[in-house]
């Protein structure tokens, strides 16, 4: 099976999307009207909240986004829907649902960046506050928190290297603010619910991303379909404006097979499957204006290009703290007066394609997005980033630690390549996706 393949304009603007910024060798996000943030930022702006503009703009004109009076906003966040996903299924749809998802996509399917890192943490707090992760705080997987004191696992709510179950730090008086000192969209318009998997619906991450909202927990495509249309089918004084919806499925795949096209066609064409499936029996009565998007891509990491850390004791010893962030972007903290000194250990000891840059110059550049930044930013993050190379990984394990083996993942993300940091945005009404899907 063939399909049309996507406009020169498109192609031209994942190029320019993905070029280096600012003589670095890596792209930046782009917060200036073409990044995951702005979406948001165009949804608060549609959906009519009238509070005070944060320093983000809208979506760039060229995007078409808009959600008119009346319309319901489905903001469904594949994870790990990446740009790669879309050339994939445009190119080579091997069944009639990807052939139809892959004729809208190729005329709905517009590139963004991400954030960075290019993970799920930073990425969907991102936009759930309308907010970039200099702003909100909310850095990466792993993260220095201060008012722990410790290495923390952002999605887990849990000391990270430990097998402590998750949501220790989610006690009887958990504010979800008093993480992430911004109110969520759900918060600034006073509507909207989520959907999102079973396991999460009470997980402190997921009350800190849904702050305001109703949650509804699924299992499966069909039942997170059946839930929506549950949703959308309401009265208009019932029914919620926004409905933000989140598929993981495609993200654990990916990590355990590494980024397979097949796996990425498949799983669209089940999702795309899915969402026609729930507005079919509601698009003759309610107008629905879909956004579907990913919070970031995904690239192939073989097992042999893991690096560790903890292989090299002089490495670890200049370290204030145990390495954090992401496998392809790792945060260090150097310990007080040797930071000249890890940087030259860095420079000696890494191949010459591994990117090592300064924390300051990624703020200064704009990678976390603009002032007013988090007061605690620069302490979160550290002195140094890593960057590896395409394809390969860094690691750390404390000593004694019986967690999972290291380097088992096949697919990564968190880094700065094209793969990592593009994503699309496809937005069709409920009507349209009716009519082309099966």
């Amino acid at each position: 099976m063939s399909v049309a393949t996507l406009p020169e304009e498109t192609v031209r603007r994942v190029q320019e999307l993905g070029r280096p910024w600012g003589g670095l060798p890596v792209p930046r996000p782009r917060f200036e009207g073409a990044s995951l943030v702005n979406v948001a930022v165009s949804l608060l702006r549609d959906l009519g909240d009238e509070s005070p503009a944060g320093p983000l703009p809208p979506l760039l004109p060229e995007y078409g986004l808009t959600v008119d009076d009346g319309d319901a906003a489905v903001l469904v966040v594949v994870d790990s829907f990446g740009w790669n996903c879309v050339e994939a299924l445009v190119s080579h749809p091997e069944d009639p649902v990807e052939l139809a998802v892959a004729s809208l996509l190729a005329e709905r399917a517009h590139p963004l960046t991400t954030v960075f890192p290019t993970t799920t943490a930073a990425s969907l707090v991102s936009l759930s506050t309308a907010a970039a992760p200099g702003s909100h705080g909310i850095l990466a997987y792993i993260q220095y928190l201060p008012q722990y004191g410790c290495l923390v696992n952002t999605l887990r709510m849990a000391p990270a290297y430990s097998q402590i179950p998750p949501d220790l730090f989610k006690g009887p008086s958990f504010d979800p603010q008093e993480w992430v000192r911004l109110p969520t969209l759900f918060r600034r318009l006073g509507t909207g619910a989520a959907l999102t998997e079973r396991p999460l619906v009470d997980s402190g991450f997921t009350r800190v991303l849904y702050d305001g909202a109703e949650i509804q927990g699924h299992g499966s495509l069909s039942e997170l379909s059946v839930h929506l249309e549950h949703c959308l089918e309401r009265q208009d004084s019932q029914r919620p404006r926004l409905i933000m919806v989140y598929w993981s499925a495609l993200d654990t795949a990916l990590h355990l097979e590494g980024p397979d096209p097949r796996l990425m066609k498949r799983e669209l064409g089940l999702i795309f499957h899915a969402l026609a499936a729930a507005v079919r029996p509601v698009a003759p009565r309610h107008r629905v204006r879909f956004l579907v998007t990913g919070d970031h891509g995904h690239i192939e990491t073989p097992r042999e290009r893991c690096r560790l850390v903890h292989s090299d004791p002089e490495w670890v010893a200049l370290l204030a703290r145990p390495p954090s962030g992401e496998g392809r972007a790792s945060f260090l903290r150097a310990r007080e007066g040797r930071l000249l000194e890890l940087r030259s250990h860095l420079s000696a000891h890494l191949p010459a394609d591994w990117v090592c840059l300064e924390t300051r110059r990624l703020i200064h550049d704009g990678f976390l997005g603009p002032p007013p930044h988090h007061p605690e930013l620069l302490e979160r993050f550290g002195d140094l980033v890593v960057l590896p190379p395409r394809g390969a990984t860094l690691a750390y394990r404390p000593p004694g630690f019986r967690g999972p083996e290291l380097a088992g993942l096949l697919g990564g993300h968190g880094g700065l390549t094209p793969e990592e940091l593009l994503v699309p945005l496809v937005t069709f009404s409920g009507e349209e996706l009716v009519s082309r899907v099966p």
